[in-house]
């Protein structure tokens, strides 16, 4: 259909938004919150060549009460603008995006959207009523304007035909933006705000939509403000005693520029937290570029796109923490500090299309309460030609099917019980390519991910600080015991090799783990805990080749128990109660979930023992099941009788 069919007065009635009244379900649009219904508009702004966008909020009290909230919140650009007839396709379903690109489809502009469905869309999920002026030259002056309100159904039957309209003079006062062509949004009757003030909006937009546009705003694309005013007359700026971040200055200069938000901290000048170093993460290898033959769902032509993977690991000052608070020293405590609870609201996968984030998916991550996901970030980021590989959302808002794909194997897509890993691969790639690009992505990304994990979990700041206090109890109640044996005649491996001598025990200890490699940061805490804290064991984490879980040593006179940290129970249960025996801040919540957590591991690795024995027979059962026993028998032997003896 031709844009002059559709425009011709003589098909009026085809105009209209709904057969009947709007129903109210058409609201319920799937955008998480108001912050990501803004970013919406920010991209059709984009995509008509804006490079200032202003977001400007009119607040006002409510009724009978000293409660601020926002009345109206404003969109403002200086982009192309629209003709009448293209601004009256912008307020209908599945014409927006279409009219745009007829209109701009010779130039071969930026096409972030095609859905045709944003602007409605996103206003709908805001609030009840919707004002838009645009102007494609002469100023705003020239605007031509058209609405539609949820109170007046008769608004959308037809779309009211745009017509010259004088902006309001409290909005051509609150920016400086205004320019040859741009447009202006207005919504109002806001009953679905998620933030209701404009300082709550603005802490929890500037955070989102930075990250969204953080491409853009570094690279000076677009300047994205977000501007707050009291609605009513002489319309002052909010906040004239407090800043953004709550500081008291009346006579400071507000800086209302959102910051970039870089979700994989390799930006010095976005928005961090105040790390110790910056850029405070440093980038993990080069940046990976893997091309997949697309063929086009609609034309059927097939060509090459590109799929780009960054990762990024923090650099161990930021995991650090700044060195010295207030004289109080903060080693090992960077997740507590603002830089570290910054990050932690940026962990997953930064999925990016078209240089705009689509979301961060924090399901490629071990949850909030892993201390060590918040140090790594990661990015995938493809053009618009990936689509409906990953089956893009209409809002812009999730790769679904890379979402999905991502929580499976190769073996969840089995046919039956005799296909191999390499015919479901086959398969797969001839029956359903989508699926199977979104499988191969998903375990390169999870490989680059898990080496990360890795090295964190050996170089991790937090652990090595943490291992003196993380056992230093357990190795006390221990080796008590063990002094109570020795004294009563015992005849392990390590009591035969015992070196009372200080100064002999500690040069005969680094010379034998030095020639095992291991590394200076190991040696010195076991050289601390078995000569300077006079403990005959030990207990501490290194990568060990292998399937068991830890590994025992007998080294001058005394017990090494070397835990696998390539195995799952070091994460599932060690590295979770890391946080616990730190100094970092950890919430009542966090600590009942890490213990929840721990515990659950713990009765799964018993779990897993039951089953080893229940597939033992004969000779090989009963050795089994007298391991067991004699185990218990020490470890009732070794725990103390009095819980107090827990405490230190």
């Amino acid at each position: 259909m031709s844009g002059e069919a559709m425009g011709s007065e003589e098909d009026e009635e085809n105009w209209g938004f709904f057969s009947k009244g709007p129903p109210e379900s058409l609201r319920d649009s799937g955008y998480k919150n108001t912050a990501y219904a803004l970013g919406e508009l920010v991209d059709n702004s984009i995509e008509e060549d804006a490079t200032d966008v202003d977001i400007i909020m009119f607040e006002g009290r409510e009724p009978g009460t000293r409660r601020w909230r926002i009345q109206e919140i404003g969109i403002l650009d200086n982009g192309n603008g629209m003709s009448p007839f293209q601004l009256r396709c912008s307020v209908r379903y599945q014409d927006g995006a279409n009219q745009r690109s007829w209109a701009r489809s010779s130039s071969g502009g930026k096409k972030m959207g095609k859905f045709g469905v944003g602007l409605p869309q996103a206003s709908m999920s805001t609030g009840k009523r919707l004002d838009i002026w645009s102007w494609e030259s002469g100023g705003p002056e020239n605007a031509y304007w058209t609405y539609w309100d949820f109170n007046d159904g008769d608004s959308f039957n037809p779309i009211l035909e745009p017509e010259l309209k004088k902006i309001p003079e409290k909005w051509m006062g609150s920016s400086e933006i205004w320019a040859e062509s741009g447009t202006l949004v207005v919504w109002s009757d806001l009953d679905r705000l998620k933030w209701k003030t404009s300082f709550h909006l603005y802490n929890n937009s500037e955070f989102l939509i930075g990250r969204i546009y953080r491409k853009m705003i570094r690279d000076g694309t677009v300047v994205i403000k977000m501007i707050a005013y009291e609605n009513d007359p002489p319309y002052h700026i909010r906040w004239t005693d407090k800043d953004k971040d709550g500081n008291v200055d009346a006579d400071e200069e507000h800086d209302w520029d959102i910051r970039a938000n870089d979700p994989l901290y390799l930006d010095p000048k976005a928005n961090a937290g105040d790390p110790p170093v910056n850029p405070a993460f440093e980038q993990a290898g080069e940046t990976q570029v893997w091309t997949f033959e697309i063929e086009d769902p609609v034309t059927g032509t097939t060509s090459s796109q590109d799929v780009r993977f960054t990762i990024s690991v923090a650099k161990k000052e930021t995991r650090r923490g700044h060195g010295f608070v207030d004289g109080e020293s903060m080693q090992g405590m960077g997740g507590g500090q603002p830089h570290g609870r910054h990050a932690v609201k940026n962990m997953g996968l930064s999925i990016v299309r078209e240089n705009r984030e689509l979301e961060l998916d924090a399901g490629w991550t071990y949850g909030k309460n892993a201390a060590w996901e918040r140090w790594w970030g990661a990015e995938l980021s493809f053009g618009k030609g990936m689509d409906h590989i990953f089956d893009v959302t209409n809002n812009k808002q999730h790769a679904q099917r890379l979402n999905e794909v991502s929580k499976r194997d190769w073996d969840y897509f089995k046919e039956d019980d005799v296909e191999t890993e390499k015919e479901i691969r086959d398969r797969l790639r001839e029956e359903d390519h989508p699926t199977w690009i979104c499988l191969i992505i998903k375990e390169r990304v999870t490989k680059q991910i898990d080496l990360i994990r890795k090295q964190l979990e050996r170089d991790s700041v937090v652990k090595k600080s943490a291992r003196k206090k993380r056992h230093k109890l357990a190795e006390k109640i221990a080796s008590d015991k063990i002094k109570e044996e020795r004294e009563k005649g015992s005849t392990a491996r390590s009591d035969a090799t015992v070196i009372k001598d200080p100064e002999q025990k500690r040069d005969a200890l680094r010379k034998q783990l030095s020639a095992e490699g291991h590394d200076e940061a190991l040696v010195e805490f076991l050289e601390d805990m078995l000569i300077t804290s006079e403990s005959n064991v030990a207990i501490a984490g290194k990568p060990i080749d292998g399937e068991a879980f830890f590994s025992v040593e007998a080294k001058v006179g005394s017990l090494i128990v070397f835990l696998n940290e390539n195995h799952k129970a070091f994460r599932h249960l060690f590295t979770v109660l890391d946080k616990i025996d730190t100094d970092e801040e950890i919430s009542a919540e966090q600590l009942r979930n890490d213990v929840l957590h721990a515990t659950a591991a713990l009765k799964v690795m018993l779990i897993a023992w039951a089953r080893y024995e229940d597939n033992a027979r004969g000779d090989d059962l009963r050795g089994i099941q007298r391991i067991r026993r004699t185990w218990g028998r020490y470890a009732n032997d070794f725990l103390p009788s009095n819980d107090d003896e827990y405490l230190e």
